[in-house]
């Protein structure tokens, strides 16, 4: 393996030589290493966790390659770098990733989003007539200098795949956000360095101020590998402009009824560009969380995501509000938008995209200014900023953003249904194979395996009811295939209904509610919806007079439903705020 390896490196090195010894055209540079790309990406189609990551960076690479080759006619620097590109595929194909996904996974993924960076990087040297000479000239585009990392970068991942190590542990991430403005208005500061560390310190002070809420994304609530393959797709490949230019959208719409996995599908486009270095911020609005659910923690959380990944953002948006306290403590939404997102991006200069996640927006308390603004107001960023919003469906906002210019509208009943029932089987079995002995039990009782599509028919494309479903089965103290054949065994279409499943399962884990206990479980749930904070059994006991283990035996039943249960000080959650 070693010798074959090396005489891939000799073959791939010979090759590198003779195509970047000189300036050949563009198209026999380029060619080769879209070959080799698309060959590595049809080789780990059958990774789970890798397919969607060698997807994007083809489809992007292909696209940029048919772009280019009219734009880019003989560069020896460009050519360097596809020297570079076509040796680590020609190695990472012969790696074996299907075997050795475990020790070199991470590394080729690395690769893959490496890939992505210089894709978008060819695309801004070659789409701008002028553009290259224009910004050489003022020392922000140093194109040597960065295709100098770009290639260390490979390197130190084509070294990783050969010793099976990791090493290399970032990527290189090119954006250009002129500096050049601050350097000469900063007289006062010798070096980038202490620029730098003047503007953190006073950053910390002043932007302070700006209302933040912690409400970003969360890698446990992201959708299983392998499940929403084709709108994560669709998603990606908007973001990194692919298909935005046909349409001219700046926002990605996506509706749907509770539970339909809106969320889940937000929070992995939010992973999936962190990796990247290319989230712009992410807020997750959360009915029942005090920051969560305000309009005017919104626009302050962004910008202050966006200062802290480039300093200068940083430094306009400090010019905005650095002299004006009454500025940076307002909670008027418009002025929010303009002074801590919109003036301080006016004058970046931006390769490659930068995504901002927004995932149920029906959920914040009063959006109605908000939605005037990502409706109407978005096309005043830069080209780069792209918006992804999550919401049910409701007409104030289908309508408003029906009148939207620059708003690509994903309805999630429009996903095919076998998608989605395929979706849901794959979900519901590995939700109950995360308990052993559960799937011992079930596996035994059905071993043709047939209680898994009865399970997902029953969940009818909605994604909460199958948690639910799995939850309930899986609770402790309940037998569950007891639990399992009483879902599956309900006539028609009594429990397709969430509604209806959530009837049953308190039926279920409170069967002996009398008139008394009735009334004390009404108040002590009433209170969890209506508290503007999350409220633990301690602190539920203390409101209502009444002794923790009476509220305790009243709430333990329901883990399938409520987090906190099972400890009387942690707060307790709502699984779904469809259960409200």
């Amino acid at each position: 393996m070693v010798q074959h390896v090396s005489d891939t490196i000799s073959t791939a090195t010979s090759a590198v030589n003779a195509v970047t010894s000189a300036a050949k055209p563009f198209a026999d540079v380029w060619q080769p290493v879209l070959t080799s790309v698309e060959a590595f990406v049809k080789s780990v189609d059958a990774i789970l966790e890798l397919h969607p990551y060698a997807k994007a960076a083809w489809s992007l690479l292909s696209c940029v390659y048919k772009m280019a080759v009219d734009q880019i006619e003989r560069d020896a620097k460009i050519n360097s770098l596809a020297g570079v590109m076509y040796d680590i595929y020609e190695i990472a194909k012969d790696a074996d990733p299907l075997k050795d996904y475990t020790t070199i996974g991470d590394t080729l993924k690395r690769m893959l989003l490496q890939t992505v960076e210089c894709a978008y990087f060819i695309r801004a040297y070659a789409e701008t007539k002028g553009f290259v000479e224009r910004t050489i000239k003022n020392k922000v585009f140093p194109v040597d200098e960065v295709i100098v990392k770009f290639e260390k970068t490979f390197e130190g991942l084509k070294s990783d795949l050969l010793n099976k190590a990791t090493i290399q542990a970032s990527i290189t991430v090119f954006r250009i956000w002129d500096t050049v403005k601050e350097l000469g208005k900063r007289g006062g500061c010798h070096s980038d360095l202490e620029l730098i560390q003047n503007l953190y310190i006073e950053g910390e002070i002043v932007l302070g101020d700006l209302p933040y809420a912690s409400a970003s994304f969360k890698i446990e609530l992201e959708c299983l590998p392998g499940t929403r393959e084709e709108v994560l797709k669709e998603i990606v490949d908007w973001a990194n402009n692919a298909s935005r230019e046909s349409d001219g959208s700046r926002v990605f719409l996506i509706t749907g009824v509770a539970g339909s996995g809106k969320s889940a599908i937000a929070h992995t486009v939010a992973r999936r560009f962190a990796e990247q270095d290319r989230l712009g911020s992410s807020f997750f609005f959360k009915r029942g969380s005090a920051e969560r659910t305000l309009p005017e923690y919104l626009f302050g959380t962004i910008a202050r995501d966006l200062a802290d990944q480039n300093r200068q953002f940083r430094s306009n948006l400090l010019d905005v509000v650095r002299d004006n306290r009454s500025l940076r403590q307002t909670t008027s939404v418009p002025i929010q938008f303009r002074s801590f997102v919109l003036e301080p991006t006016r004058d970046l200069t931006i390769i490659g995209p930068i995504i901002i996640v927004i995932d149920a927006l029906d959920e914040c308390s009063d959006y109605a200014y908000i939605l005037d603004i990502l409706a109407f107001q978005l096309a005043k960023l830069p080209d780069n900023f792209c918006i992804l919003i999550t919401a049910r469906s409701g007409d104030a906002i289908n309508r408003k953003f029906k009148s939207s210019s620059y708003t690509r509208h994903k309805r999630m009943e429009e996903i095919p249904h076998p998608s989605t029932t395929a979706d849901i089987s794959l979900f519901i079995d590995s939700q109950l194979r995360n308990g052993a002995d559960v799937i011992e039990e079930i596996v035994s009782e059905w071993p043709d395996g047939r209680w898994c599509p009865e399970l997902t028919a029953k969940a009818d494309g909605l994604f909460i009811w199958a948690l639910t479903a799995c939850r309930f089965i899986q609770q402790a103290g309940h037998h569950p295939v007891d639990r399992l054949k009483m879902l599956i065994s309900e006539p028609g279409q009594y429990l397709r209904d969430i509604d209806q499943l959530y009837l049953r399962v308190l039926e279920h884990s409170l069967p002996d509610l009398d008139n008394k206990l009735l009334q004390r479980f009404q108040s002590v749930i009433g209170s969890i919806i209506l508290a503007r904070a999350p409220l633990s059994i301690c602190a539920l006991g203390a409101l209502l007079h009444l002794k923790d283990g009476s509220i305790g035996r009243l709430l333990h039943p329901l883990g399938s439903l409520l987090s906190g249960v099972l400890s009387d000080t942690e707060p307790i959650h709502f699984l779904h705020t469809s259960f409200r």
